[in-house]
């Protein structure tokens, strides 16, 4: 078991594709769009209490591996993912559209 299995949840462990020790950094092109989306994302659910983005849970272009459990679902998406996990985030969806609903 690796620190994602032990940690408590809402949880997230998200690999980039192609991303280096400096990737973070803008030093370099490649995935420092992508890595700051996601936290952008991330940040935006838990620090200023909005709903959860896609971003969080759905495929992108730049992210090799993804998985989460969080207070409205888990999954996991990439080249390790159980294949009945690769399509997450429908209960995302309803509850997103569900907030929508109630901000009218």
């Amino acid at each position: 078991m690796g620190a994602y299995d032990l940690s408590p949840r809402p949880k997230y462990y998200v690999e980039f594709a192609g991303a280096g020790h400096f990737a973070w950094t803008d030093l370099l092109k490649g995935t420092h769009q992508d890595i700051v989306k996601f936290s952008i994302a991330f940040m935006d659910r838990y620090l200023k209490g909005l709903p959860p983005s896609p971003t969080l849970t759905e495929p992108s272009e730049g992210v090799a591996t993804l998985r989460y459990d969080a207070e409205f679902g888990s999954g996991s998406i990439g080249v390790d993912a159980p294949r009945e996990n690769r399509q997450p985030g429908e209960l995302l969806k309803r509850l997103l559209q569900q907030h929508r609903e109630n901000a009218m």
